[in-house]
């Protein structure tokens, strides 16, 4: 399923979009616009190119809003594939442009929160409440974009979270299905 993104203007890695060997380290203009679940595959990212064309299929490796050379890798950018095709993207307003801390690997790396992305579908495993996770958008500092769920995330907002210095309480993952009837 293709869902609509927020628009951000981004680099892409041109060793994504190219065969050649000598497009390692070059970057080509562009502005996100959409992305696509495809089961037990990475999220893939379209976006309009400065040339005109509409490249898609980049995991999140692939982009970055500044020119660097982290290294990030497919699984360092996600944990994991999707566990469904079906997906919702919006914008939790809160937390637009939050400042946060993104846990990857055993690395704490600061960034902001751009959108998020939920896993929607009925009938596969994001309908169990222990599967189900979103996916929340992430420009580190230098550029990267990752996708990492809540668990990996503090935010940071002085106003709103005074206490996000201090370790988190050990909270209980949320197994239940709740009802009304």
């Amino acid at each position: 399923m293709n869902k609509s993104t927020p628009p951000v203007q981004l680099l892409v890695r041109n060793e994504y979009m190219f065969d050649r060997v000598e497009g390692h380290g070059e970057f080509t203009k562009g502005i996100l616009v959409s992305v696509r679940a495809l089961k037990n595959q990475a999220l893939q990212f379209s976006v309009l190119l400065e040339t005109g064309a509409l490249y898609t299929g980049l995991p999140a490796s692939a982009l970055t809003t500044e020119e660097n050379d982290d290294g990030l890798t497919v699984s360092d950018s996600q944990m994991w594939d999707n566990i469904s095709e079906q997906i919702d993207v919006f914008v939790i307003e809160q937390l637009k442009y939050m400042s946060c801390a993104v846990k990857i690997n055993k690395a704490v790396l600061e960034g902001k929160y751009l959108f998020t992305i939920d896993y929607v579908g009925y009938n596969d495993l994001s309908a169990h409440p222990e599967h189900w996770k979103q996916l929340h958008v992430i420009e580190l500092i230098g550029g990267s974009i990752v996708c990492y769920p809540q668990y990996r995330i503090r935010f940071k907002d002085k106003a709103l979270c005074h206490k996000s210095e201090e370790p988190l309480p050990q909270y209980r993952a949320n197994t239940t299905t709740w009802t009304a009837e």
